[in-house]
């Protein structure tokens, strides 16, 4: 024996009103929904909600954090990359001791 449900056996049934009804499991939609159920419903909605947008905008602040350091990092390669180019060492050394790089200077 097997057992199916969903949108198989919605697209297998005779007529719109006989999905609707298969659909919100209610005889003759729109259904009566209590207020408290509508409210437990609301809430459970803003929850997930909510917690979504913290957690997208908690990413998103340390996105931008990432992305702040890697630009200094960028900046300072490149005053490097300049001093080394006219073999000026003691300026490339200058930078890497004052830069403030994200990454380990060992």
């Amino acid at each position: 024996y097997t057992f199916r449900w969903g949108l198989f056996d919605i697209s297998t049934l005779p007529d719109t009103k006989t999905r609707l009804q298969y659909a919100t499991g209610c005889a003759t939609p729109p259904c009566p929904v209590d207020a408290a159920s509508s409210l437990t419903y609301l809430m459970y909605q803003a929850f997930v909600f909510l917690l979504d947008f913290y957690f997208t905008r908690r990413f998103a602040n340390s996105l931008h954090a990432e992305h702040d350091k890697m630009q200094g990092a960028i900046g300072a390669t490149e005053r490097i990359a300049s001093s080394l180019s006219r073999f000026d060492l003691t300026l490339a050394e200058s930078i890497l001791n004052t830069a403030h790089l994200p990454l380990p200077l060992d």
